[in-house]
């Protein structure tokens, strides 16, 4: 699980310096292969988020934006009082 979200997070950081689809791609799937290993990570569901919802607003589209939204409510019933 850690390995598939730290990879993530580095793909992510990739996306959010240079902006490419391909490095959306790699952290979105290695989030998604944490996700089937840890469902009931806040941590994960809080970085899917962000990751979403940057791609959301890179590419204009309310769905993805919609989509992020979802994984922050999730990662915010997983734990409540923390905030994320």
């Amino acid at each position: 699980f850690e390995g598939w979200l730290h990879l993530g997070c580095a793909f992510q950081h990739l996306f959010e310096q240079y902006k490419t689809e391909e490095y959306f791609r790699q952290a979105n799937e290695c989030f998604r292969m944490a996700s089937e290993i840890e469902q009931d990570e806040p941590l994960l569901w809080m970085k899917w988020a962000q990751l979403t919802a940057l791609a959301g607003k890179f590419k204009y589209n309310l769905d993805v934006l919609q989509s992020s939204l979802e994984k922050f409510e999730k990662a915010h019933a997983l734990a409540p009082t923390i905030p994320v």
